[in-house]
């Protein structure tokens, strides 16, 4: 039980701790209520900092995929009822029960219930390093909790006879494509104040950040604010000649929007009209601020007497309109609070991890499809879609994107998928939009044999907050080159020609080992335009896409990142000697790092990365400990983005994979772990076990090493596959005076690396001749 009394005078609070980051519906049971409970609120968080905060760590308004408000406030009336939200909070750690007015409050079974699904591991990993198990754990767990079932997020608004209901929801911004333009409308609608009074907005981007027009009737004001909330920048704020009694009566809102310049109406009177210079194009929503609602019918939009929208928000074809349904398609987002969109480039990390633990491979898949749908006529993709956006059957007629790079990732992603999965049909049906992305990238292809972007807002990067970049930029280069080596695979299953893609890829290898890296810091530079500086995510990729030629090396590379990049807390992003980049820690650019330090077998750089920057994340005595992996990290190993920081983020799970893959050493060689091998790396470790899920069965491998650098070993692996496998260990060939000797099920065998057919018994062990 939960006991909350107060006099008026202080508030009465009580403090829930979940342990760690979960997901789900918030619950309480009124078992006893006495006098005046109006002010009762719960606020949810993931970090105990900002649990007391106003709006706690919210809101969150870049999607309906969960409740706009941190802070939720209840209205209750009676004893013995049980209140459970109807929409889901995302990233809870923590909760905070707190009761104003003066009264009192018997609560019981207050909690979250968890939501429809999350995934566990069927894959496993342990090592005997306890902290870099906690590391595969937590990564496993990250994503987890980022993958949403289909059909499982309540729809944002409900639908009556009436109209539309919203209720504490920020409005979300109309999705037709041609609405994202507009500059200049007339936007007119019906409203019911039910509770407080009714919000919409105008000028607004995808996700919500516009010019927000709050109408508040219990204070009887109308206000403008910059942003996607009340909460925002307070741009223009009027008296309203109304009261209360406006409440359960309906009203007709036309609003003007003209460039900078906004007139409000409500029932024929002007009520507010103002100038602003921050938004000057965008779309239009209906919403309900926090603790408020409101019913809306009859929505129009026109611009110059051409009809941009009408319903009347009876049907459920409103919530397709402004993505505030269902989602129809398992999914993966970014992270477990915010943004819970999909985003391209951060599926390239979250398949892999996915792939190496709960194995639910058809969340990657139906992700692919959600994201492939949304590509332009030129080639290139949409960055980030809203999980309740239904596949695309055609192509956006619209050549513009702000994250070239993530495009790249998609097809990366796609050959992921195809690489642990051998799903033909798949391959099948994305190989069109690859190879209608990599026939764009080839044409922007100089006569110097690099890729170069000329549009600067194509240039931006999972560093949104950072300059874009543009012109022979050596992250755009690799990373086109790393998305052809992993999808060619993919496009030859599809039965797709890919000669020229192969040569386009061996062109730009070579062309880019020649002419961008630097004899003066050992690795690749970050552009033409920033020559003395190096990037990590741009030097892992020449890593991972095979560039370095003659005494140019992996390893070299990884041990210039390690000389110009290790901090104490992880890896900046990039080197000092750049301009205009900031110093915020990436997790995501570093999972490219360690799997990248692991590519070159450079021990000493893998440990540092999961050391110093992953394993203080997952410390329970870190202030912001969830349990999970987070978005961004400062120069201190604190949230890198301050309160908006998500402390859940898929992004960041890299190390899941890699110690699965490198560690254990379990990796595809043919589609779907037809072949594979065992090729694990010791860093220092004596022992690691775990298993790897495939089509055929799960591939199991244990490895010890004694302390005489003696090797046990024993792999399991399904009928149907065939392997090889390989000592986790460099072993010297004497051991003083002694031989080492060798023996595999039984017989005794020369060299480091046997061949295993699946399901026939594998089992090593050496000893001293």
């Amino acid at each position: 039980m939960i006991h909350l009394r107060t006099d008026g005078s202080y508030p009465a609070g009580f403090v829930l701790d979940h342990g760690q980051d979960i997901t789900g519906f918030p619950t309480l049971n009124v078992v006893h209520a006495i006098g005046n409970i109006s002010l009762f609120s719960v606020a949810h968080s993931e970090s105990r900092a900002l649990l007391n905060q106003i709006q706690s760590d919210g809101p969150i308004a870049m999607s309906a995929s969960q409740n706009t408000y941190r802070v939720q406030h209840y209205n209750i009336s009676a004893s013995n009822s049980t209140h459970t939200s109807r929409l889901l909070q995302g990233g809870v750690r923590w909760q905070i029960l707190t009761l104003l007015s003066p009264g009192e409050l018997i609560l019981s079974e207050v909690g979250i219930i968890p939501s429809y699904y999350t995934p566990r591991p069927r894959a496993s990993f342990d090592c005997s390093n306890r902290n870099w198990t906690n590391i595969w754990r937590a990564g496993a767990q990250t994503v987890a909790l980022s993958m949403i079932a289909a059909k499982s997020i309540p729809d944002f608004w409900q639908i009556s006879s009436e109209g539309t209901l919203i209720e504490s929801a920020a409005p979300q911004p109309y999705a037709g494509l041609q609405a994202q333009a507009l500059t200049s409308y007339q936007m007119n609608f019906m409203v019911k104040p039910i509770t407080g009074g009714f919000s919409f907005k105008v000028l607004s981007d995808t996700l919500g950040d516009g010019i927000y027009v709050w109408v508040n009737l219990s204070n009887s004001t109308i206000s403008a604010y910059s942003g996607s909330t009340e909460v925002d920048t307070l741009l223009q704020t009027a008296r309203l000649n109304v009261t209360s009694s406006l409440l359960s009566h309906w009203h007709n809102v036309p609003a003007s929007i003209n460039l900078s310049n906004i007139t409000v109406l409500i029932n024929n009177m002007p009520v507010l009209s103002f100038s602003q210079k921050v938004k000057f194009y965008g779309s239009f929503g209906i919403g309900a601020a926090n603790g408020q609602s409101a019913l809306f019918t009859n929505l129009t939009v026109t611009s110059e007497d051409d009809q941009i929208y009408s319903s009347d928000l009876k049907s459920d074809s409103a919530l397709e309109d402004f993505l505030v349904g269902k989602n129809s398609l398992n999914v993966i987002v970014d992270g477990a609070r915010r943004d819970r969109i999909a985003y391209a480039g951060d599926l390239d990390i979250a398949a892999r991890t996915i792939a190496t633990s709960n194995y639910q491979l058809d969340y990657i898949n139906d992700t692919l499809r959600l994201l492939t749908s949304n590509q332009m006529t030129a080639g290139y993709f949409v960055p980030t879609v809203k999980i309740q956006q239904h596949p695309r059957e055609s192509l956006i007629n619209i050549n513009m994107t702000g994250l070239i790079g993530y495009s790249f990732n998609l097809l990366s992603a796609m050959g992921e998928y195809y690489t642990v999965s051998a799903d033909v049909a798949a391959a099948k049906a994305y190989a069109p939009a690859a190879t209608r992305m990599l026939d764009w990238a080839s044409s922007q292809i100089l006569e110097i044999a690099l890729f170069n972007l000329s549009d600067p807002t194509f240039g931006g990067d999972w560093n949104y907050y950072d300059p874009t970049q543009s012109g022979i930029v050596t992250k755009f280069n690799v990373v086109y080159a790393l998305a052809l080596q992993e999808v060619l695979p993919m496009l030859a299953a599809a039965d797709q020609n890919t000669t020229d893609y192969e040569k386009t890829l061996g062109v730009l290898r070579t062309s880019i080992d020649k002419q961008l890296y630097s004899d003066l810091t050992g690795a690749y530079f970050v552009s033409e335009a920033q020559p003395q500086g190096i990037a990590q995510d741009a030097n892992a990729m020449v890593i991972l896409a095979n560039v370095p030629q003659g005494n140019h090396t992996a390893l070299g590379i990884s041990q210039a990142m390690s000389r110009l990049l290790f901090v104490d807390h992880g890896t900046l992003p990039f080197s000092n000697t750049t301009t205009g980049f900031s110093k915020l820690i990436s997790p995501y650019a570093s999972s490219y790092h360690l799997r990248a330090a692991f590519a070159a077998h450079d021990a000493q750089a893998a440990s540092h990365l999961l050391n110093n920057l992953w394993l203080p994340m997952i410390s329970k005595t870190n202030a912001n400990y969830t349990g999970c992996f987070w978005e961004t990290l400062d120069l201190d190993g604190r949230p890198g983005l301050g309160d908006g920081s998500s402390l859940c983020h898929a992004w960041s799970s890299g190390p899941t994979a890699e110690l699965s893959r490198n560690v254990l050493g379990i990796q595809p060689v043919a589609p779907g772990f037809r072949e594979w091998r065992v090729a694990p790396q010791s860093l220092g470790l004596t022992w690691a076990k775990g298993s790897q899920p495939t089509p055929f069965g799960d591939i199991a491998v244990e490895w010890r090493i004694d302390e005489a650098g003696l090797v046990t070993m024993i792999v399991e692996s399904p009928v149907g596959t065939q392997g090889t496998v390989s000592i986790p260990s460099v072993i010297a060939a004497t051991n003083g005076s002694r031989a080492v000797v060798t023996i595999v099920n039984g017989r005794l065998i020369q060299g480091s690396t046997s061949k295993v057919r699946g399901c026939e018994a594998f089992v090593l062990s050496q000893y001293l001749g």
